[in-house]
């Protein structure tokens, strides 16, 4: 019981975290979750990080496979494929953090992994277990 309370077994304060790549970009998601029900990832850019007013975030296929994306806040200017990554554009302000947030519903059992980058930067890797 006390387990399923600190987040072992679905959201709470062990499941939660954050992941950097140390430029710019910062991605919080549950480590722990549960086959068909909803989760986020959120993801800040910082202004240095944005380019020309746009932010373009890159996920790794593999993910997106395990996943399935629900909604997408704010909705990207525009979304296309680069081989092992989907690229997702974002309008941004260079002034101010942009904040996105990805709901997505696990579609598989078991643990994925998967990578986010931000433009061209370093890779972000982002391991999920999801209970069934």
């Amino acid at each position: 019981m006390l387990a399923g309370l600190a987040g072992l077994l679905g959201p709470g304060p062990l499941s939660r975290t954050t992941r950097t790549d140390g430029r710019g970009l910062d991605v919080g998601y549950e480590r722990f979750v549960r086959d068909n029900a909803q989760t986020d990832l959120s993801f800040r850019v910082a202004p240095q990080a944005q380019v020309l007013d746009e932010a373009r975030l890159l996920i790794h296929r593999d993910y997106l496979a395990a996943n399935r994306v629900q909604r997408i806040e704010p909705e990207p200017r525009s979304t296309r494929s680069l081989g092992e990554y989907v690229e997702f554009s974002f309008d941004a302000q260079a002034s101010e953090p942009l904040a996105i947030r990805f709901t997505v519903e696990p579609d598989e059992f078991g643990t994925h992994s998967g990578s986010v980058r931000l433009n061209d930067g370093p890779e972000v890797r982002l391991e999920q277990f999801t209970y069934p």
